[in-house]
């Protein structure tokens, strides 16, 4: 009987070792996730500053191209330095935990952080969540590594650090911690799922104390719905998932383009660059300055679905390019701002059919909700990410509705 009591004390103090190191790694992934996106912005500002200081351009279209091709130049030549840093940041994960024993090197880390604020910054369509994510998993990789920990223990304190660093970007700790179940384990028992929630909470707190508290999906009014918004978020779903399957092939097709073209690798980031400038011209002017911000794009009206339609396909192709190239930053974030500005574009053409009030927030939401899940085939996370980061907690029937259309349309 002693040595049963002594076994399950041994075992208890282990498991509440590894819960505490998980919120300790929740801790340090919020607080680098709201020091990357400080960094995002003061690399946007730097730019911006070049682009009045040095350029003396006689039209602010021109700079609008050229820059996020400088920003490019520069990624190109970090990947001189380590090319693991192009692309978007959850392969590189999802590789150190299946072929690494989530072993991930802190230089490596550090470098795609900085070329993914100088990507963003410049004016490329890529997300701050994914950057974020790969910071919190270096954290906890390289906390777990320094208390000598075996390799199981490794691949939990990383994917801790990740669900930290997601919910201090997102602010949606749920959302966050059910990703990283949904996603990056297989098979996880009740007791290790329980740091990588306590890591979520800890990373979403810790970023509020800088960052604020704040809702990635905000909305200036009440998300109101009745029965009819039940056959729309399904016929909504349905397009989107099939548009989330566009993009997702269109995105390893001209990552496939980049990588077989005659270039020297560090060009092809200024290319992507160029070419990503020229499509925010029409993405500007449809959609505004803040056209790679969800909350802005979901309280913004805009009357002409064609334009709109128009800008969701633009944005796939741009955040396509940038990434493709060899750019490097996220795509959770463009994501949902693909969802909804296709969900706004369609919501007219529903809410003409009598499926829909016209001038709601809930389509869009609901749009993103729907690409989401069906481009990160992970249906549980988005439906769970719009009420938690829109603070409507009401829409979680709708989210999961367009969710599972979105998922099995794309499949």
């Amino acid at each position: 009987m002693r040595a049963t009591h002594l076994r399950f004390l041994r075992r208890f103090s282990e498991w509440a070792a590894i819960d505490c190191l998980g919120v300790l790694v929740g801790i340090l992934s919020g607080l680098a996730a709201a020091a990357f996106e400080k960094l995002a912005e003061a690399t946007a500002s730097l730019f911006q500053y070049l682009a009045l200081a040095m350029f003396h351009l006689p039209c602010a279209s021109l700079s609008t191209i050229l820059i996020p091709g400088v920003g490019g130049v520069i990624v190109g030549a970090l990947t001189l330095v380590t090319p693991e840093v192009r692309g978007h940041s959850m392969p590189k994960i999802l590789r150190a935990l299946l072929l690494n024993g989530g072993r991930i090197r802190g230089r490596v880390a550090l470098i795609k952080v900085l070329a993914s604020a100088i990507t963003i910054g410049s004016g490329g369509a890529a997300g701050r969540v994914g950057p974020s994510a790969q910071v919190g998993a270096v954290t906890g990789s390289l906390l777990a590594q320094l208390f000598r920990l075996d390799t199981s223990r490794i691949r939990l304190l990383t994917v801790c650090g990740v669900s930290g660093g997601m919910a201090g970007a997102l602010n949606a700790p749920l959302a966050a911690a059910l990703f990283t179940l949904e996603a990056l384990t297989r098979g996880v028992g009740i007791i290790d799922s329980i740091p990588i929630i306590l890591s979520s909470i800890a990373g979403a707190e810790a970023s509020s104390l800088i960052l604020g508290a704040r809702h990635v999906l905000a909305v200036d009014e009440a998300c109101g719905w009745h029965l009819f918004l039940v056959p729309s978020s399904l016929a909504l779903s349905t397009a989107l998932g099939f548009a989330a399957a566009l993009w997702v092939k269109a995105f390893y097709l001209l990552r496939r383009a980049f990588e077989r073209a005659d270039l020297p690798n560090p060009l092809k980031p200024a290319l992507g660059g160029l070419a990503t400038g020229f499509i925010s011209l029409y993405l500007l002017h449809v959609l505004g300055s803040a056209w790679l911000e969800p909350s802005h794009l979901v309280r913004t009206a805009y009357p002409d679905f064609a334009q709109l339609l128009v800008a969701g396909m633009l944005m796939m192709l741009a955040n396509s390019l940038t990434l493709g190239s060899g750019g490097s930053g996220g795509v959770f974030g463009p994501a949902l701002c693909m969802g909804i500005v296709l969900g706004r574009s369609l919501e007219e053409v529903l809410a003409r059919l009598t499926w829909a009030p016209s001038s709601s927030n809930v389509l869009p939401l609901l749009g993103a909700a729907a690409f989401l899940a069906g481009s990160m085939q992970a249906p549980i996370f988005a439906a769970l990410l719009v009420p938690e980061a829109s603070g409507y907690p009401d829409l979680l029937l709708l989210s999961a509705v367009s969710s599972a259309g979105g998922f099995l349309s794309a499949w």
